[in-house]
């Protein structure tokens, strides 16, 4: 089952294609070797994609993202896989790699969300 993230996503406005997309029943989690996805400019699409992935680490207090989630309306969420191979081209996720299942379920923000000890 899905970890509950208590967030809001943003859309990308005039656009039938979002960052992020439900789930649905059938979700399958993929290799990291298998995205594709060539380096790309900023579009807005890809700019909502990092705000959301911003407001997901502000939530879980974490810099690790799970792909699939549910979120603050109990919807069923994941990523595009896309969005999350042009953001590890451009560093603003680490290298994608699979989970001790052998497949990606999280992808992990190149700095850190979290306020640092100054202590």
């Amino acid at each position: 089952m899905p970890i509950s993230i208590n967030v809001h996503l943003e859309e990308h406005a005039g656009s039938t294609s979002q960052p992020f997309h439900p789930a649905g029943a059938k979700y399958q989690y993929r290799k990291a070797s298998s995205l594709t996805d060539k380096p790309a400019r900023l579009t807005e699409r890809q700019a909502v994609f990092y705000r959301n992935l911003i407001r997901m680490a502000e939530q879980v207090q974490s810099q690790e993202l799970p792909i699939d989630f549910v979120d603050a309306s109990g919807a069923h969420m994941a990523m595009d896989l896309g969005c999350v191979k042009i953001a590890e081209h451009a560093s603003f996720l680490k290298p994608l790699a699979d989970g001790p299942s052998g497949e990606m379920k999280t992808v992990v923000l190149n700095w850190s969300v979290l306020p640092s000890d100054k202590t």
